[in-house]
C-alpha cells in the first residue's frame, strides 16, 4: 500500500512547466532517502494528461 500524496502542489506545479517545454536535457531529481522522489514521480505520470492534454508524450 503506498501511502498518502499530499501537499506536493509546489513539485507539482514545477514538473508540469518543465514537461510542457520542449527540453534537450534529462532531468535529475534528487534528494534523500526516503523523502518520496519516487513516490513523486508516480503520482505525477499517473496524472501527466491531466496536466499536459492528450496530444501530449511524456517519456
Amino acid at each position: 500500500m503506498e501511502p498518502p500524496f499530499i501537499d506536493r502542489v509546489m513539485e507539482f506545479n514545477w514538473l508540469r512547466d518543465w514537461a510542457s517545454g520542449f527540453r534537450y536535457v534529462p532531468l535529475y531529481i534528487y534528494g534523500p532517502e526516503g523523502c518520496g522522489k519516487t513516490r513523486l514521480l508516480k503520482e505525477f505520470v499517473k496524472r501527466f494528461r491531466e496536466y499536459l492534454g492528450d496530444d501530449e508524450v511524456v517519456i
